[in-house]
């Protein structure tokens, strides 16, 4: 996963998208590279979220409100 550095202005907010929140290592790997840019990452949203995986709270303990529009146990 990569950014340039000039893709969002500095201080803007970004909501990440993504089909399947499991472990959200993909979304906090996509929320680092956005700070370390100069934007901020404040939410996501996700087709599917896999409950039982515990992405939900590995998000929120990195700052990330996150979203679901269907959920599987």
């Amino acid at each position: 996963m990569e950014i340039q550095s000039t893709s969002l202005p500095v201080g803007s907010r970004a909501l990440l998208i993504d089909d399947v929140l499991a472990t959200g290592g993909t979304l906090i790997a996509a929320a680092k590279l956005i700070n370390q840019v100069g934007a901020q990452a404040i939410a996501s949203i996700c087709l599917l979220e896999i409950e039982c995986l515990g992405g939900r709270d590995k998000l929120e303990s990195h700052g990330l409100v996150s979203h679901a529009v269907l959920k599987t146990p």
